[in-house]
């Protein structure tokens, strides 16, 4: 019931932003639905922070689940006026600042939830100074969650398969078999979703068949990159979501 109701907002809310029936907003408003399932339905006030709002629909529903929520643009990236537009009509918050680069403008323990959409640019330095800003808005008993999209650029292969190596040391292993997956991907009709336990991390890992299979192989490389920044006290919820672009 939850999910219906708050997909039926997601997707009033999207009209505005993107066409309904694009293939970029089907994956976001499934996106949407996915990550907001995962928090409780009535927010009782929490506070929640998310980092990289390129879709002002993504999230704004939770302004109406009695969470105050909080959009932070990175001020380096282009502004995307509709997105703004949509959060401010649902009574999220929305600041521009040099993030990572800048502390954000929040005292430490701010925030109960935080939601990053994507690392910057798959980028070790960057992510390191990212997770180190948000430990510190974080209270102790936190959660986070992390939405991707394939970033626009590549890692560098070299860093990456060090990445792998060192990921791997973390979560146990890849997630998912590579050939495995595309195969049932190819089999299922519609989307595909799986959950699987790696180390104490609660991973929801989303393809849709409107995109092209072949970034699964670097999609593992990337989970894997990531987990070097992130312990299950960190971060319990892995989501990531499989786009072309």
């Amino acid at each position: 019931m939850k999910k219906e109701w708050v997909r039926s907002i997601v997707d009033d809310i999207s009209r505005s932003s993107i066409g309904v029936d694009h293939p970029s907003a089907r994956a976001e408003r499934a996106c949407a639905c996915d990550l907001i399932s995962l928090l409780p339905f009535n927010g009782d006030g929490m506070t929640v922070l998310d980092i990289g709002m390129d879709c002002g629909f993504r999230f704004a529903p939770l302004a109406f689940l009695n969470y105050r929520v909080f959009g932070i643009e990175p001020s380096g990236e282009s502004s995307n006026a509709s997105a703004e537009c949509d959060y401010a009509a649902t009574g999220v918050e929305v600041m521009r600042c040099a993030f990572p680069g800048e502390s954000v403008p929040f005292q430490d323990g701010s925030f109960d939830w935080i939601i990053l959409s994507n690392l910057p640019d798959g980028c070790s330095e960057s992510a390191a100074t990212v997770f180190s800003e948000i430990r510190r808005l974080m209270k102790p008993t936190s959660r986070m969650i992390l939405k991707s999209h394939n970033p626009s650029r590549p890692i560098d292969a070299q860093a990456s398969d060090k990445a792998v190596r060192q990921g791997e040391d973390v979560i146990s292993g890849r997630i998912t078999e590579e050939r495995e997956l595309v195969r049932r991907m190819a089999a299922c009709p519609g989307e595909l979703s799986e959950r699987v336990e790696k180390n104490g991390f609660r991973v929801v890992l989303r393809m849709y068949r409107d995109y092209s299979v072949y970034c699964k192989p670097f999609l593992t490389r990337y989970i894997c990159h990531i987990a070097r920044f992130i312990r299950p006290r960190l971060c319990d919820t892995l989501v990531t979501v499989c786009t072309k672009k």
